[in-house]
């Protein structure tokens, strides 16, 4: 039996420390709401997508669920980006405007 149990914990523990945190889907669906509708403005900030990456990389390394929310992530951007361009949107690009220029987008992606 002791020799079965080191088998099982090794076979356990990658599913448990790589499980997406509550708090880590909840910005990403956060940051693919603001980057959508930057898009969707035409005003993203050029460095806001190196930043995004820079994010999911630290809280979805590669080799575990980064494979699986990135789409997720994406298709929330198009989205986004649509609703803004279509004017169905509930913020105008104004609004969308000034909360980049006050930078709250990176506090959201600093974490």
């Amino acid at each position: 039996m002791r020799k079965t149990f080191p088998l099982v914990l090794v076979t356990l523990l990658p599913m448990s420390v790589w499980a997406a945190s509550e708090k880590d889907i909840d910005t990403m669906t956060t940051v693919a709401t603001m980057y959508g509708r930057a898009i969707g403005c035409g005003i993203a900030p050029d460095s806001m997508g190196q930043e995004i990456g820079k994010w999911f990389d630290r809280h979805f390394p590669k080799g575990t669920e980064q494979a699986t929310y990135m789409p997720i992530f994406m298709a929330g951007v198009k989205k986004n980006a649509q609703a803004q361009h279509e004017g169905t949107s509930p913020d105008s690009c104004g609004v969308v405007a000034s909360f980049f220029k006050s930078q709250e987008y990176k506090q959201t992606i600093a974490q």
